[in-house]
C-alpha cells in the first residue's frame, strides 16, 4: 500500500512539474512507466522542451562537448548543460565547457538515470532545473554550491537512496516537491538566507527526522512541506 502511494505521490509530481503531454499518459491502473524512462522518449523530448522554466534560458542551439551537451545563455556568457551521455556513477561537472564558464543545470538533465551514485556541482552554478535528477534512484549524496538560491520543483523527487545534501547557505527555497519521497534522507540543514519550503517539499521523506532553520527568520514552510516524515521528526530553529 505504501509503495503504491509513493508511486501515485511520484505521479502527481511528474503531472504537476513536468509537461502537460506526460500528464495525458497516466492510467490509474498502470504505475509501471514510472519505474522507466517513460515510452524511452522522456530524456529525449523532456530535457529539451522545458527550459523556459529557467527564466533567461532558452536559446535554441545547443553544443555538445565530451559527455555534455549545452546551450548559451542569452548573454552568452554562460552555459546552460541540458544533457548527460556519460555512464560514470560519480559524477563531477567540470567548471567549463569549451571554455564557458557552467552557470546551469537544466531541466530534467539527469532524471530517471539510474547509474548515477554522487554528484558534484562547480561552484559557478546558479540554477538547477525542475526535475534535474528525478528518480535517479540510486543517488546517495550531493553537494549543492554557494550562489544556488533555488531548489527548483521535483528537483530531487524520488530519489529513494539519498542520503546525504550539502546545501548552501545561499538557499533561499526549495520548490514543490523539491525532495519528493526521498525515503533515505534523515537530516537536513538550512542557511541563514531560507526564505520558504514549498508545497510537499519533504512530503513522504519516511526517515526524515531533523531539520534545521535558523532562528531568528521569517520563514514560509507550507502546511504539508514535511507530510509523512518520520513521527519523530524536529524542526530545530
Amino acid at each position: 500500500m505504501m509503495k503504491r502511494f509513493l508511486l501515485i505521490m511520484l505521479a502527481l509530481c511528474v503531472m504537476l512539474c513536468a509537461m502537460p503531454t506526460y500528464a495525458d499518459e497516466w492510467d490509474d491502473d498502470d504505475d509501471d512507466w514510472l519505474d522507466d524512462d517513460p515510452g524511452g522518449t522522456f530524456e529525449e523530448e523532456a530535457s529539451t522542451s522545458d527550459f523556459k522554466t529557467i527564466a533567461g534560458y532558452d536559446t535554441g542551439e545547443k553544443f555538445v562537448c565530451g559527455d555534455y551537451v549545452y546551450q548559451m545563455t542569452d548573454d552568452g556568457e554562460g552555459a546552460l548543460l541540458t544533457n548527460y551521455s556519460g555512464t560514470s556513477g560519480d559524477v563531477v561537472i567540470p567548471d567549463t565547457v569549451d571554455g564557458h564558464p557552467v552557470v546551469a543545470v537544466g531541466a530534467h538533465m539527469f532524471a530517471y538515470n539510474e547509474a548515477v551514485r554522487s554528484v558534484m556541482l562547480p561552484e559557478g552554478i546558479r540554477s538547477i532545473g525542475n526535475m534535474a535528477f528525478f528518480k535517479c534512484i540510486h543517488l546517495h549524496d550531493i553537494i549543492i554550491p554557494e550562489g544556488v538560491t533555488m531548489i527548483d520543483e521535483c528537483c530531487f523527487g524520488g530519489c529513494s537512496e539519498l542520503s546525504e545534501v550539502q546545501l548552501p547557505a545561499s538557499l533561499e527555497e526549495v520548490g514543490r516537491f523539491g525532495f519528493l519521497a526521498c525515503t533515505n534522507l534523515e537530516e537536513i540543514s538550512f542557511g541563514d538566507e531560507l526564505k520558504a519550503i514549498g508545497p510537499g517539499a519533504f512530503q513522504m521523506c519516511a526517515s526524515l527526522s531533523k531539520v534545521s532553520i535558523p532562528s531568528g527568520k521569517d520563514v514560509s514552510i507550507e502546511e504539508d512541506s514535511f507530510a509523512g516524515c518520520s513521527p519523530e521528526l524536529k524542526i530545530l530553529y
